[in-house]
């Protein structure tokens, strides 16, 4: 029942909200992590592919809850820590069902966020992670320990661009497009007509080789003639598989592709697409109009970072793998489209630091000399 699956998906965007509220009430008052929590639930897009049947608003859940983990274990000690702990791995586990790309960076940031906090229960909390890292990876999503087979052998990215980019509406990555050559195509019919036409001549050749040998020799020649035809033509390809005259861009110039496409994948994935000219399908133009959104949260999100940077430990996993997930995006994607749906995994980073930053621009505002942070 497609109801029941939308069901799921609706309640895998909900429980994410929930994670953010309670990982922003770490250091927040509720009001403020209810506010966190409210942006991710009705920013347009993210409502909207949490009721569609995919897997992105798992991954936002799986995601938002190791957030969440990791700010609860900054001072956490004891049965709570390891509770912590087998919620983590749980979550990495659903992980590698989903996106292994995504269980990568999320194993990474886990591991370096495990240093930050207290310092009492610091080894506890590093040796679990690694553990976990070692663990994970390598055992449900066979990468390899910390997913390294995934790293070391992840193919051309350039090829990835390309494939995305192929047939998309959206595509940001053009091709270099060959000559078509000019010849005349055999289709699967004609084929199987001129095979049956050798056979004929063949069959009539050798009616008549006993009593004209050399009309059977003239039939012999023209049934050569056709085989040659079919051997030597091209068979035509169906109308709706990919054309053979399209290839990724050459590389060319001093820096590798990969460096030289970052500028433009990173704007794809933070900015674009861009709210004006106001043209092209309407889920395109809706994704525009989201921008006039999108844009306040990221300029509110860059201000909350700043004011908060002497205070991170409960927000070294969001940044790590926002900052992995933004990055890994932008080398890879090939369409506007597909990549303002991957947006999604970053979301409710941008969520959280948008809110430190309203609360500082309010706060400050109202009086400038009172603090902005509450460590609870």
């Amino acid at each position: 029942s497609p109801l029941v699956g939308q069901l799921f998906v609706a309640l895998m965007g909900a429980l994410a909200a929930g994670f953010v509220a309670r990982l922003v009430l770490e250091f927040m008052e509720p009001t403020w992590a209810f506010i966190a929590g409210a942006i991710v639930a009705l920013f347009p897009s993210q409502a909207f592919w949490s009721s569609m049947l995919m897997k992105d608003a798992s991954v936002w859940f799986a995601l938002s809850g190791l957030g969440m983990v990791c700010a609860m274990a900054v001072r956490a000690n004891g049965k709570r820590l390891v509770a912590l702990g087998a919620a983590a791995a749980a979550l990495l586990v659903m992980l590698s069902y989903l996106r292994l790309h995504t269980l990568v960076v999320a194993v990474w940031a886990l591991l370096i966020a495990s240093f930050f906090g207290s310092s009492k229960e610091r080894w506890q909390r590093v040796s679990g992670a690694l553990a976990l890292g070692l663990v994970i990876p390598w055992l449900f999503g066979a990468i390899g320990p910390l997913g390294l087979t995934l790293v070391t052998n992840h193919g051309s990215l350039e090829e990835k661009r390309f494939l995305n980019a192929v047939g998309a509406r959206t595509a940001f990555v053009e091709p270099e497009v060959l000559p078509t050559p000019r010849f005349p195509a055999v289709d699967g019919p004609t084929v199987a007509q001129l095979t049956s036409r050798v056979a004929a001549l063949e069959e009539r050749a050798e009616e008549v080789s006993t009593d004209d040998p050399q009309r059977a020799e003239v039939l012999r020649a023209k049934a050569d003639r056709v085989r040659q035809k079919i051997s030597t033509a091209p068979v035509a390809k169906p109308a709706n598989s990919p054309p053979d005259t399209l290839r990724p861009p050459a590389d060319e110039g001093p820096l590798d592709p990969n460096v030289r496409h970052i500028p433009r994948g990173l704007s794809v994935m933070l900015i674009e697409p861009l709210p004006l000219p106001f043209a092209g399908s309407i889920s395109l133009r809706l994704a525009r109009g989201e921008d006039l959104l999108w844009y306040p949260l990221l300029a509110l999100a860059v201000f909350g970072l700043w004011r908060r940077r002497h205070q991170l430990a409960e927000l070294v996993f969001p940044l790590l793998a926002g900052g992995g997930i933004v990055l890994m995006y932008a080398l890879s994607e090939g369409n506007v489209g597909t990549a303002h749906r991957h947006r999604g995994e970053f979301v409710w980073v941008v969520a959280i630091l948008a809110t430190l930053g309203a609360k500082a621009w309010i706060v400050g505002r109202s009086d400038p000399g009172s603090p902005t942070i509450v460590q609870r």
